[in-house]
């Protein structure tokens, strides 16, 4: 996963300059849903399974490079100045929750066979989630705002 959040973080920047923020986030979401339904649907032989998994590894780490690096910048557009750091705090914060409630959901299922399937398989459903249910109303980043003379106080003079 490593090294697919380190391909997924070199292109983020240029890419949500491009298209926008809040479009490559969507994207990325969808990324990683891919690559974690890889590997919860895994199967076959041992070796196409694990090759599967790896291709799974690779390409959701490239979703979370995206998105490690595309979120926190949406975040301080989108925050007035005094918010911030707390806010950027607020994301970080939220990740390692998500980590810890990962792994205390995933305690139960280490004694079932079959638990690593669920244990993977979650994500694409938290993912699709975010990415339809929060992030298509969200609001545009001021600056693709500003870059598509969309604001109010914008004009074409």
């Amino acid at each position: 996963m490593t090294l697919g959040a380190a391909a997924g973080a070199a292109p983020s920047g240029i890419l949500s300059d491009r298209v926008g923020r809040r479009p490559c986030i969507i994207t990325s979401a969808l990324i990683f849903s891919i690559g974690a339904s890889l590997q919860a649907f895994a199967s076959g032989s041992p070796s196409a399974s694990l090759a599967q998994l790896y291709v799974g590894r690779l390409v959701g780490g490239f979703g979370v490079g995206m998105l490690s690096t595309t979120v926190p910048v949406y975040i301080a557009e989108c925050a007035p100045g005094s918010w911030r750091g707390s806010l950027s705090m607020c994301w970080q914060f939220a990740i390692v929750i998500g980590i810890v409630v990962a792994s205390l959901a995933n305690v139960p299922l280490a004694h079932w066979d079959q638990g690593w399937r669920v244990s993977y398989g979650e994500p694409p459903q938290l993912s699709a989630f975010l990415g339809r249910g929060r992030l298509l109303t969200a609001a545009l980043a001021p600056r693709s705002q500003v870059a598509t003379w969309s604001l109010p106080c914008c004009s074409r003079c």
